[in-house]
Formats: C-alpha cells, structure tokens, sequence
C-alpha cells in the first residue's frame, strides 16, 4: 500500500483552499473519509482520496459548479457499486454489516465508558 500523502505532494491545479473546501464537500457527500492527520496537523491523503480529487478536478471541466461536477462523481461510484454487486452478489450487504458492526462497537465502547464514570463516581461517595 502506498503511503499518504501530503497536499504539498498531490499532483493537482487546485489552491490549497481549493482543496480544502473539495475534501469537505467530498467528506460532507460520503465519497470520501475523513483523511487523517500528521505532522503540523497536515491532511494525510490515501491514494484512494488523491484519484478522487484528480477526477473530481477531471470532472468540473465539464461542469459549470463544483455541486454538479460532485453529483457526477456520485452517480459513476453509484454506478460502480451497482457494477460490483452484480458481479458478486452480498457486497453491498457485507459493506452494511460492516458499518453496522462498527457503529455496534462504538456504542459498546461508549457504554463501558459511562458505566465506569459512574462507578468511579460512587466509589468517592462510598
């Protein structure tokens, strides 16, 4: 797997204000994840997000608003994904399963959390 990469290393036409307001709209739209972050706080992009900002730059050539131009790239994964379940049926259900297990984890996490809280707070009132 390749490593991430910086703003400063992607090959891209946008300021880096451009790209700033892409990944949040893109972030805000669900065609991509949070990127993590390094050193000085830098956005650290996968090569999965950097091929999204290169065609989401691809794309608004063609359009005349990022919005549409963002639309476009939603439908193509809409697409794709449509074109991966046919191929093995269950994708869909598994990427599903998955969230669910993570956001099940989550709340367990959370839950454990506050129960100690609290028994940390009855313990100083013993």
């Amino acid at each position: 797997m390749s490593e991430p990469k910086t703003l400063n290393e992607i090959e891209t036409n946008y300021s880096k204000a451009q790209i700033y307001s892409r990944i949040e709209k893109l972030v805000e739209n669900g065609l991509m994840d949070t990127p993590e972050r390094g050193e000085r706080n830098q956005y650290l992009l996968s090569p999965n997000d950097v091929k999204i900002l290169q065609h989401l730059e691809e794309l608004e050539e063609n359009h005349e608003t990022i919005e549409a131009a963002i639309g476009e790239l939603e439908e193509e994964v809409i697409t794709e994904e449509a074109r991966e379940e046919e191929k093995e049926p269950g994708i869909l259900e598994n990427k599903q399963l998955t969230q669910e297990d993570r956001l099940q984890k989550f709340h367990q996490r959370w839950t454990n959390q506050l129960k100690e809280g609290i028994d940390k707070i009855k313990e100083l009132f013993k």
